[in-house]
């Protein structure tokens, strides 16, 4: 992925994260996979900082792929 953007906003006890960025083509594509805290990620000692986890992956068996940068975006809240 390029490009990467992350921006998090926090209202009282919940924070909005929106990510953005580029997929290296059309046959990629991304996913929010893991949040902390709240998903299935878990710790020993408390990192003292949300998490949010990303899965980029390839699509196999697809017959055409534009190789051209293709937006992408995700939002959670924590």
């Amino acid at each position: 992925m390029y490009q990467v953007t992350a921006h998090a906003v926090r209202h009282q006890k919940t924070i909005e994260v929106t990510i953005s960025g580029y997929l290296a083509d059309s046959c990629h594509t991304a996913r929010i996979k893991d949040i902390y805290p709240g998903g299935n990620r878990m710790y020993f000692v408390d990192p003292g900082f949300a998490q949010v986890f990303l899965e980029e992956t390839s699509r196999s068996g697809v017959r055409f792929c534009l190789f051209v940068l293709v937006p992408w975006s995700a939002a959670v809240r924590l």
